[in-house]
């Protein structure tokens, strides 16, 4: 089984996205592959930030929008280049992923710090999003275009089993 890693500018917009999704495809013909998705370009850099800034008493709120506005970007790209892509409920997943982003950013400002547990969950955000809010795409958009293994076509995501 080859384990392929993509993440940062390799994941940063649709159609580098669907890059991934062309480069799975042509592994998956000589064999099993394994993905393991890190966050979109800025991301980790923007829930850093935000930690810092509400711990600083900071206003958090300017990368909180860019954050929201790469996902949002990178929903209506995958949205525009695959049919069927469900970017209504996407979207919905995402607000609340934000919601509970500053609901957690709202109680470190009222401890003045933030525990190591809470850095390390909100950090890892940016994976979580793109592993469970996409599907697991870009091995979403390479189901989509192929089927999953049982043979029933994806539309937008789950993971490949």
């Amino acid at each position: 089984m080859r384990v392929l890693k993509f993440g940062g500018t390799s994941v940063a917009n649709a159609e580098r996205f669907l890059r991934v999704a062309d480069i799975l495809e042509s592994n998956a013909r000589q064999g099993q592959v394994a993905t393991v998705l890190s966050a979109p370009a800025k991301i980790t850099n923007h829930l850093v930030a935000m930690i810092e800034k509400t711990i600083g008493g900071q206003d958090a709120l300017p990368n909180i929008s860019d954050a929201e506005r790469i996902f949002s970007d990178l929903l209506a790209g995958l949205a525009s280049a695959q049919p069927g892509f469900p970017l209504a409920r996407l979207k919905m997943v995402v607000e609340q992923e934000f919601a509970q982003i500053k609901h957690v950013l709202h109680g470190i400002s009222l401890l003045g710090q933030c525990p190591d547990s809470i850095n390390a969950a909100l950090i890892c955000r940016g994976e979580k999003n793109v592993d469970r809010d996409y599907g697991g795409t870009p091995g979403g958009a390479w189901a989509s275009r192929h089927g999953d293994r049982s043979g029933r076509k994806t539309v937008g995501g789950g993971p490949l089993p």
